[in-house]
């Protein structure tokens, strides 16, 4: 459900962070984007919609329950492929836009050796073989051309056997992946890479909540405005306690620097009147201890720009890891870092 959403949101002019990591969730655009779904799907979506993922929406296509399915490309070789009861009778477009040119998202799934492997050059052959031209024609002779995985080879795009085959999506596929830009998604500047997803590690945990929000704002257990609320709450870390200290903010590391086996972070943090902020060291990341020094006593970049903080601690041997930073007050020095 994120994912489809996060591209209404993008050409709507919206995005979960701006490029100093200040989160954007309850900014005017995202809210624009997201009472559009909600109460698009609220009112013209297939029962149970909250609960609908990719092969539940599938199959109410393909049972003609439904007569519009907003998703991946990869999902026309189902719906035109042999057997299926709507091959033919279906219709391919781009994404509708507002602020953007193009609305769609790219995806992939792909193919990993793991380093432990003592069959290593087996499983690079495998490997070689089920992403080769050589298989796909297998997989057109045998199979049938639409099931064919889409986008996966430019030479698909020029197969007279495919492009008879797939003539209802072919085209539409490969301007859905041409048109898409990772690295200029939306309106704004970004500080991460990615479509519909931050490109961070947090993201797995703070999108899935996030859509769990916006799923009980679509079955009407509350409303847009609420789940986004939550939502903002969320990034900014105002639903983490402990300690008897209230959080002040949540930062994303941008970098660190790698000093003597102990990492010195860098961080963009939302700040309070009343706050006294630390650097954190950490000898590793289970456990953090002060650093002792205050932020605006750390060398590199400093800047203030309204109730926000920017420290940058920069030099050669930064390795860019990201991590999640709960800021809190006075005495207790920083909490909550996860890798």
């Amino acid at each position: 459900m994120l994912a489809p959403l996060t591209t209404v949101v993008n050409t709507f002019g919206g995005t979960y962070f701006d490029k100093d990591w200040t989160a954007q969730v309850t900014a005017p655009a995202f809210e624009q984007a997201t009472d559009f779904y909600v109460n698009l799907v609220r009112s013209h979506g297939e029962a149970g919609a909250a609960q609908s993922g990719f092969t539940e929406c599938l199959n109410n296509l393909e049972q003609s329950k439904v007569a519009m399915w907003y998703d991946a490309t990869s999902a026309a070789g189902s719906l035109d492929g042999k057997g299926s009861p709507v091959a033919g009778t279906i219709g391919y477009v781009q994404a509708p836009v507002v602020k953007t040119k193009s609305s769609g998202w790219l995806y992939t799934w792909s193919c990993a050796i793991q380093n432990a492997s003592r069959h290593k050059d087996n499983a690079w052959k495998f490997v070689s073989w089920a992403s080769s031209r050589q298989y796909e024609e297998l997989v057109g002779q045998q199979l049938g051309w639409s099931n064919v995985p889409a986008g996966k080879r430019a030479s698909t795009y020029t197969n007279p056997d495919y492009l008879k085959s797939a003539a209802a999506f072919a085209k539409p596929t490969l301007e859905a992946i041409q048109s898409a830009d990772p690295t200029n998604p939306g309106v704004q500047p970004r500080p991460t890479q990615g479509i519909q997803f931050v490109d961070i590690p947090e993201f797995t945990d703070f999108g899935q909540q996030i859509s769990q929000y916006i799923s009980s704002a679509i079955a009407g257990k509350t409303s847009a405005q609420s789940a986004l609320s939550q939502s903002q709450s969320l990034l900014l870390g105002a639903d983490v306690g402990g300690d008897g200290v209230d959080p002040v903010g949540v930062g994303l590391f941008a970098v660190d620097t790698q000093v003597g086996g102990v990492l010195t972070l860098g961080v963009v943090v939302g700040v309070g009147d009343g706050f006294e902020l630390h650097c954190v060291e950490v000898a590793d990341l289970d456990g953090v201890a002060d650093g002792g020094e205050r932020l605006d006593r750390l060398p590199g970049q400093r800047s203030v720009e309204g109730p926000r903080l920017r420290v940058g601690v920069h030099d050669e041997r930064v390795h860019d890891q990201r991590c999640v930073l709960r800021a809190r007050s006075t005495t207790p020095a920083w909490s909550s870092v996860s890798k």
